[in-house]
């Protein structure tokens, strides 16, 4: 699985989404338009991504920048990993509770009545 790390903060939230849930809410709504195999946060403001192997990242990063740069600021990049002995470079001091609220989240998400649009992946 190809690995992302992706950090964001909202602009202006209370102009674009009526709190910071709907705002998060959205963001997970444009990524579960994309082939995302799995999601996990181990701390505020922070997932890490996974994919297939041969997923376009290029797509991938145009397609948050026409979703996400109107509302949110945010950092996604590639984690390397090592031709050695395939272990991808990610440690942490993880908040595990973060993840399960997340996990919670991404399986009941409801991504009808968002305030502001969405595009075809």
């Amino acid at each position: 699985m190809r690995q992302y790390h992706c950090s964001y903060d909202t602009i202006k939230c209370d102009k674009h989404f009526t709190d910071y849930k709907e705002a998060k809410r959205y963001l997970l709504c444009v990524l579960g338009n994309t082939p995302i195999k799995e999601i996990k946060s181990f701390n505020e403001s922070t997932f890490i991504l996974y994919y297939k192997n041969n997923h376009d990242s290029q797509k991938l990063v145009d397609y948050l920048f026409t979703n996400l740069s109107k509302y949110f600021y945010f950092t996604i990049s590639i984690i390397a990993e090592s031709k050695i002995d395939n272990h991808h470079y990610v440690d942490s001091n993880p908040n595990n509770e973060l993840n399960i609220n997340l996990q919670n989240e991404w399986h009941n998400l409801n991504c009808e009545n968002l305030n502001n649009p969405l595009t075809e992946y």
